[in-house]
């Protein structure tokens, strides 16, 4: 996380404290221990109603360019809407990575990542869990 968080570990504490979790690529490299999988992206979901601390947090302590939510067009509402996805807002750092904060239309930070359209996606990590729907298609470096 420390390309895209300075302090990945108070970081990881809060997106606990939460009830959030990290998904997208950065959680498939965890998976597969594979430094060769990188991206400039860290997708955090959080549940309904708590993306606030994570917004507070990151402009706090990175050093930001720009932080806006992705107004979507029409189509892209509706898809984000049956992906359980209520808002997305995302963090530009000066060093060109992304921070992309996924608030969920749910409770549960898990929603959107359960409703994604690729099976190698539907996993997830957080300070003391981590789980993933597909482990045979996942180790096998396969997706759907």
């Amino acid at each position: 996380l420390s390309p895209f968080i300075s302090q990945p570990h108070a970081f990881l504490d809060l997106i606990h404290s939460i009830g959030g979790v990290i998904g997208g690529d950065i959680a498939v490299a965890f998976f597969m221990r594979d430094l060769v999988i990188q991206s400039s992206v860290l997708e955090v979901f959080v549940p309904i109603d708590l993306p606030d601390p994570v917004h507070d947090f990151i402009q706090r302590h990175e050093p930001v360019v720009s932080g806006r939510p992705l107004r979507p067009l029409l189509e892209q509402a509706l898809l984000w809407s049956s992906l359980q996805v209520r808002e997305v807002v995302t963090f530009t750092k000066a060093s060109g990575y992304n921070i992309r904060v996924i608030e969920s239309r749910s409770t549960s930070a898990l929603a959107p990542i359960a409703r994604t359209f690729a099976t190698h996606l539907i996993t997830f990590v957080s300070r003391d869990t981590f789980g993933t729907a597909y482990p045979r298609l996942l180790f096998s470096r396969r997706a759907l």
